[in-house]
């Protein structure tokens, strides 16, 4: 065998202080280490793996954090494995399938969102567990630093020879405050940053522009500097020691504005790892009995064993779990399946500018920020399709064999932030035919990322944020993944919108259908996309064109839902908020004044309420109809959510349970009530 893995367990505690889970039972959380061993020779589609130090036996050494929660008692599971896989080393398959509420601190931010489970907090609803799954997660981001409880792998760096190996990196920076004189190179405090070279025959630049699409303006170099880790200075006086690599411009960040630092750097780590670590744990957990060194797996005992194992991915992760379709890593060295279902969440049309020297693997293209960054290159489909700059036929799955059976399901902000039309649809906007291992599902005018709870912090956005949860349909989708996998039943038809149903359309055409009043104005543009040239090694991994070079001339067609005289989006799985809405939910928002209010506000969308009454909605000039004309009194409000939940049980987008907790919030919830805040169902466990 190519690899060897053995698992150093360091703890097993009882999970939620050892609460059963209906016919399940207790459960227990095992955290440890796994250690990982690879040829390299064996796994030379990982950019860089021939540059690592080797051991004794020729072998690559590297280890990954792990975290298994299980049946205590192994004859009640269901033997499924469903991994997650994190999103910047933070776990959320509890906190969305479990409706696991974060904790709030005082000051309004998260304070925890499970990275380290040990309550019943943390346990939320128990779907999961009632289901009877094993939920592993680990590192797989060799960039996360070990801060927040955050899940990280360790990865070696690529030398050369016995010198550093460098090269030039670009990183872009944006402050959301004003009075900023230092960021991160990497951008935030959680992800490492790779070090600067001072090598007086690459000079770095500094650039910025207020708009993606304006001129570069060059920053002096004295006007700038790298701040190493330990204390500096800023404006005259002393500030705490920075925790990372910094860049410190003394005129301080205009709030919102992009800056370009382009610079020599040294030691990559060799992020491609990543994809062996996931790939070779769900290997050994799902078909070992044993690790390399005689530890039992702690998913086999005697006759029970892995069945089946599914994947879910949300943004970030979702972009993992495509490239790690597209790269062959679905696979072991028998030909057999890692992955029997993928669930590929809220990635847009989106990879990973990760398996490259110098990875940026927290990047995501959006209309303002990190816009040329390549990660929603081709292909971007399941199907086949031709490459608009070359005419060659690619698709993210390749391999009939071991493809997995695939969920992609997106919001309305991976529409207009994250291209996410470009997974059904070919580069000229044609609707392509779903492929028999293939469904896509559109959750209908629903923002990028909402915790269940609806809650969210404060930020440089216009409107007030669309906190609509989707977590009720995505319990209902696991199950119907399950049962698609394991023979049971087919899934529902995809629903997204689409060209030939005039459902999927361009930003202008919705902009003209949105409703007319002064709540909000409907942009219309949305994250165009255009050819970018990396380079003549990008297909090697590596980026020699920084910036990359964009081809004007060949640009992709990237379609957003149309809307409805509310709104809200024609197609896709519409909850029972948005069939008996109490204000339109978009998937789109600005940036608020002094923050680039021109540009699209990230992956946040906008939640615009109703009036209330007939009166007012006349004096707001509001095309749209007011609560008291939709909902004759409270009683015909829940009876009308209750309808909507039924039919969407009938067509198995929610579960029973789920249709229960809809029809409470609404009893508990009457929007014709001048004294109740209009915002989304927080569903009670």
């Amino acid at each position: 065998m190519a690899f060897e893995l053995w698992l150093e367990t360091r703890s097993v505690n009882p999970f939620a202080g050892g609460k059963h889970f209906g016919s399940v039972g207790a459960y227990d959380l095992i955290s440890g280490v796994a250690h990982y061993s690879v040829d390299p020779s064996e796994t030379k589609e990982v950019v860089d793996i021939g540059k690592v130090p080797t051991n004794a036996d020729g072998k690559v050494e590297f280890t990954a954090d792990v975290h298994i929660l299980k049946p205590r008692n192994l004859a009640n599971w269901n033997r499924r494995i469903f991994y997650d896989v994190i999103n910047r080393g933070n776990v959320w398959n509890c906190l969305y399938f479990n409706d696991a509420f974060p904790e709030i601190a005082e000051s309004g931010e998260f304070s925890s969102y499970g990275n380290n489970p040990n309550t019943e907090r943390h346990a939320g609803n128990g779907f999961l567990m009632r289901q009877g799954y094993a939920v592993v997660w680990s590192g797989w981001d060799g960039v996360i630093l070990p801060v927040d409880d955050r899940v990280t792998l360790t990865v070696p760096h690529a030398t050369e020879g016995n010198q550093p190996l460098t090269g030039v990196v670009r990183t872009e920076l944006s402050a959301n405050a004003a009075g900023v004189h230092s960021l991160p190179l990497s951008g935030n405090v959680y992800s490492c940053s790779y070090e600067p070279v001072i090598n007086p025959e690459i000079e770095p630049v500094l650039t910025f522009r207020e708009n993606e699409t304006d001129p570069r303006m060059t920053i002096p170099n004295d006007r700038w500097s790298f701040q190493f880790p330990g204390s500096h200075e800023i404006d005259g006086r002393k500030v705490d020691p920075v925790p990372l690599t910094s860049l410190f411009v003394e005129d301080g960040f205009n709030p919102g504005w992009l800056y370009e630092l382009i610079y020599e750097a040294k030691d990559p780590p060799v992020l491609g790892l990543g994809f062996v670590a996931v790939r070779n744990l769900i290997d050994y957990l799902k078909y070992w009995e044993k690790d390399s060194r005689g530890n039992e797996n702690p998913l086999y005992e005697g006759s029970v064993r892995t069945e089946y194992a599914y994947t879910w991915g949300l943004s970030q992760g979702g972009r993992f779990l495509r490239d790690f379709v597209y790269l062959g890593f679905n696979e072991n060295e028998q030909e057999e399946k890692i992955f029997d279902g993928v669930w590929v969440d809220g990635s847009g049309s989106g990879r990973m500018f990760f398996n490259h020297r110098f990875g940026q693997p927290g990047r995501r293209n959006k209309q303002h920020e990190e816009h040329l960054f390549p990660v929603d290159i081709f292909p971007l489909s399941y199907s086949p399709t031709n490459s608009p700059k070359d005419n060659r036929t690619d698709s993210i799955c390749l391999r009939p064999k071991t493809d997995p059976l695939i969920f992609h399901t997106n919001s309305s902000t991976d529409y207009w932030q994250r291209r996410a039309s470009l997974v059904h649809t070919s580069p000229k906007g044609e609707d392509l035919v779903d492929p028999e291992n293939v469904r896509f599902y559109l959750f209908a005018s629903a923002q990028h990322f909402i915790p269940p709870g609806g809650i969210i912090t404060e930020g440089v956005w216009q409107h007030h944020p669309n906190l609509m949860v989707v977590t009720s349909i995505m319990r209902a989708l696991l199950v119907a993944l399950d049962e698609w996998v394991s023979g049971v039943a087919d899934p529902p038809k995809s629903q997204v919108p689409m060209v030939a149903e005039q459902t999927l359309t361009s930003p202008s055409e919705v902009s003209s259908r949105f409703p007319s009043g002064n709540f909000a104005r409907c942009p219309d543009f949305n994250n165009r996309l255009h050819e970018i040239d990396c380079g003549p090694e990008f297909q090697n991994g590596i980026v020699t064109n920084n910036p990359p070079i964009v081809d004007k001339n060949i640009e992709y067609a990237v379609l957003v839902p149309n809307v409805d005289v509310d709104g809200h989006d024609l197609a896709g799985i519409k909850s029972p908020e948005i069939q008996n809405p109490v204000g339109t939910h978009v998937g789109w928002n600005w940036r608020k004044e002094g923050f680039v209010p021109t540009a699209l506000a990230g992956t946040m969308g906008s939640f615009l309420p109703f009036s209330r009454t007939k009166a007012d909605r006349i004096d707001a000039q509001d095309a749209r109809l007011s609560i008291e004309e939709r909902y004759k009194d409270h009683e015909t409000y829940v009876q009308q959510i209750a309808s909507s939940a039924q039919s969407l049980e009938a067509q198995r987008f929610l579960l029973r349970e789920d249709v229960e907790r809809y029809v409470l919030a609404a009893k508990k919830r009457n929007p014709l009530d001048q004294d109740v805040e209009l915002g989304p169902f927080i569903l009670p466990w």
